[in-house]
């Protein structure tokens, strides 16, 4: 059977242009490009090269920019580099898998992850993938799922919506799977107990961290010792107490990472418009009218710019409605947009204030509505309605289902009224409108100013300069710019013309002293017209073109005439701080400074490092080799002060102290706490376990009756809260003999009065 006809086998759709297939997985669109040769020889990687540049060629017309080279004569290990690019090399191993009727087409990005794993399983029973929302997991689960039918596997994922679609890219129910949440773990303890598998597949596995779901989760893992165990996440960090959880619960085994940033830069996810809604208009005007006010220029150019500064007021001032912002930026095409909310009666609240703004922005709209106090019945019929077309604009507003873990296709918005501090939600809110192989590039309308009304494109740039030196195709250019608008957008765009018409230099030099102030370092070259600047002054002076009254200006205020001396400076003052206060180095994935701090080390001892930046290191204690035994027993120490002075352990929510006793619990389970650790811990009274916290909110019960003559109510503190979840115990008959019999002593009410 030839290729065209099985991948006919397969329902896809396939034509053919320029000696490739175009296969696409619905009639109107392409979703990869393949070139079949017969080769002699095995391509090596200067053979994949030239072919990707044909392929991109085709690729520019359909716009695609996904490929795969099917090689009869095979290829070198080298011939698989350009996989992050979207080029995918395969023998005819890939035609076997084909015409075994259970073939997992993966998108190139996920051929490299899924022969990690595999890699990866070989060295280490345990390990994890990292890997940004939109890019496929369900499709990296399913491979893995296929690949092993011989042997039982037990998926674990955070919810039903997940499972059914892990399920629907597998091809439907398969005998040697099991799936189970994490909440059905806990409540079907003695079922769970029972559970078997060669395999366990923890996806969404930053939950792992949550206490009664972690502990749920290892019980299965400690009862198959023998079996792999494959964690799968887009946000390996729990923000609550940014615990590294490969760290944790993978023992560092890191098989696999794909970040946001690398998605973008690479191209496998679409990168979004991000409209953000004013903010500080008033504030920004103010600023120009008084740099106007002090400036020398003619009489002339400054009632040209102060009509600017006029008409900006007017025309913003009468622009501010949600509506109008909706009419500039939301393009009239779009047909699908998410909507979330901040909770329940929040989102009652917005269906009929959002459909208004919609209505005046000329949107004929239809609602839906999804959350968890609905069937998942309800909840599947409503984004079933939800997908279908009917020519109006479909708006589904959520609370956090739509948070993690399900891509509905053909979003085209979203919307944000949730307001977080979390960057880890904020991304997963991104996330619900991006999806791998789409070239279109969705808009999203901040209208609470996530991130603290900083983009999430200036965060996540700062990643791109980590991005590892891998090798490209000669044609390839990564994506790097992102498009920030709306009136955030419009308003700097119009003060930054003002500035420019102002005296030049002396107001560019105020800026930069005032960003100096604000920032603590100098403005990046790509940092928009301040950072040209700077290039530019930088170059002049280099050149010898630049004045000596401006050379006098710049170095009073120490400017850095070097940019690669001074984001070298600028990090190592940053992590002169941060040692001054916390006596160490920073950790994996505790601050972005270990990456920093990792590429110091690995420079020298490739001997690629200065010796003055030798000498900088070492005079604030720099540490080359990572001494954890001291490490350990100097966050012993902070964790041993914080019990004398507050009288209790710290709560694993309570900083890094309680993040650094829950890892030890952790630890000790999984027996990677040595003897002489736990002996110490034991001295000093450390609580272990849910019992030994239970017998301290007991002695503080105790304590706060004999102090008070009264009884803590239920929303006075946590002790109160406490006291609740004894009474609900004890009507569920979930309270044990043992404590009832405890708080009886102490003649503990039951009921309130």
């Amino acid at each position: 059977m030839s290729l065209r006809d099985l991948y006919h086998s397969y329902n896809y759709f396939v034509t053919e242009e320029s000696g490739c297939l175009l296969v696409g997985f619905r009639e109107d669109s392409v979703t990869f490009i393949v070139k079949e040769i017969w080769n002699k020889e095995p391509l090596c990687l200067a053979d994949v090269d030239g072919l990707y540049a044909e392929m991109q060629q085709v690729g520019e017309m359909c716009s695609c920019n996904q490929f795969r080279i099917l090689a009869h004569g095979g290829y070198l290990p080298e011939a698989l580099s350009f996989e992050l690019h979207g080029l995918t090399v395969s023998d005819e191993s890939y035609l076997k898998s084909l015409e075994s009727g259970k073939h997992i087409e993966l998108f190139s990005h996920n051929e490299a992850a899924y022969r990690a794993i595999e890699e990866g399983f070989q060295k280490n029973r345990i390990g994890a993938v990292v890997q940004a929302t939109g890019t496929g997991k369900s499709y990296l689960i399913a491979r893995y799922i296929i690949n092993h039918l011989e042997d039982t596997i037990l998926v674990i994922a955070p919810n039903v919506t997940i499972i059914a679609e892990i399920e629907k890219a597998v091809g439907g129910t398969m005998q040697h799977v099991t799936y189970r949440t994490f909440q059905a773990l806990v409540l079907n303890k003695a079922d769970s107990e029972q559970l078997r598998a060669d395999h366990i597949i923890i996806d969404e596995f930053h939950h792992f961290g949550a206490e009664v779901w972690g502990k749920a989760v290892q019980d299965v893992i400690d009862a198959n010792p023998e079996a792999r165990v494959l964690g799968m996440s887009a946000t390996p960090i729990r923000p609550e107490e940014m615990l590294d959880t490969v760290e944790v619960y993978f023992k560092g085994n890191l098989f696999h990472e794909l970040s946001l940033s690398m998605a973008w830069y690479y191209k496998i996810l679409p990168v979004p418009v991000l409209v953000q809604s004013v903010f500080d208009l008033n504030n920004q005007l103010d600023k120009v009218q008084q740099l106007l006010n002090r400036s020398d220029c003619t009489s002339e150019r400054r009632q040209h710019i102060q009509e600017k500064i006029d008409f900006a007021r007017l025309d913003f001032r009468g622009s501010w409605s949600a509506s109008e912002l909706i009419r500039r930026y939301l393009p009239k095409e779009v047909k699908k947009m998410l909507v979330f909310c901040k909770d329940k009666e929040d989102l009652k609240n917005m269906i009929p204030e959002v459909s208004r703004w919609l209505n005046q922005a000329g949107l004929e709209t239809e609602t839906f509505e999804i959350h968890n106090g609905q069937s998942n019945r309800a909840n599947e019929k409503i984004l079933r309605n939800f997908r279908q077309d009917t020519g109006k604009l479909h708006v589904l507003f959520s609370i956090n289902m739509l948070i993690e873990g399900l891509h509905v296709e053909g979003v085209d918005a979203a919307m944000f009224l949730r307001r977080t501090e979390s960057y880890v939600v904020a991304l997963q809110q991104l996330g619900r409108c991006l999806k791998a192989g789409s070239n279109h590039h969705p808009v999203v309308l901040d209208f609470v100013n996530n991130l603290s009304g900083r983009s999430v494109y200036e965060v996540m740039t700062r990643d791109l300069a980590y991005r590892p030196a891998i090798r490209a195709p000669k044609t390839f250019k990564g994506y790097t710019e992102f498009q920030v608008t709306g009136f955030l957008s419009d308003i700097r765009a119009q003060v930054d013309d003002m500035l420019a018409e102002l005296d030049a230099w002396p107001v560019m030099y105020e800026r930069l002293v005032e960003f100096k102030e604000r920032e603590g370092r100098w403005p990046q070259a790509a940092e928009g017209k301040l950072g040209n600047w700077c290039n530019t002054q930088r170059i002049a002076y280099k050149k010898g073109t630049l004045s000596k009254d401006y050379i006098s200006h710049l170095e009073q205020i120490g400017f850095e005439w070097e940019v690669q001396d001074s984001r070298w400076m600028s990090c190592f003052e940053e992590l002169k701080v941060f040692m001054a206060k916390e006596h160490r180095c920073p950790k994996r994935g505790e601050h972005k400074l270990n990456t920093w701090c990792n590429t110091q080390r690995q420079a020298r001892k490739k001997g690629l490092l200065s010796n003055e930046r030798i000498r900088l290191l070492d005079s604030i204690g720099f540490w080359w080799e990572q001494d954890l035994d001291s490490l350990w027993m100097e966050n012993w120490q902070q964790v041993l002060t914080y019990y004398k002075k507050h009288k209790r352990w710290p709560k694993s929510n309570e900083g890094k102290a309680g993040a650094w006793c829950n890892t030890q619990r952790k630890n000790r389970k999984q027996g990677l706490l040595s003897a002489e650790r736990i002996a110490l811990m034991d001295a000093e009274g450390f609580i272990w376990t849910i019992d030994d916290v239970w017998m301290e909110n007991y002695g503080k019960l105790q304590q706060f009756f004999l102090e008070n003559n009264r009884w803590p109510t239920a929303r006075e503190n946590k002790l109160g809260s406490w006291c609740f979840v004894q009474r609900r115990a004890l009507k569920k008959g979930e309270l044990s003999p043992t404590r009832k019999d405890l708080l009886d002593k102490i003649a503990f009410p039951w009921t309130l009065k």
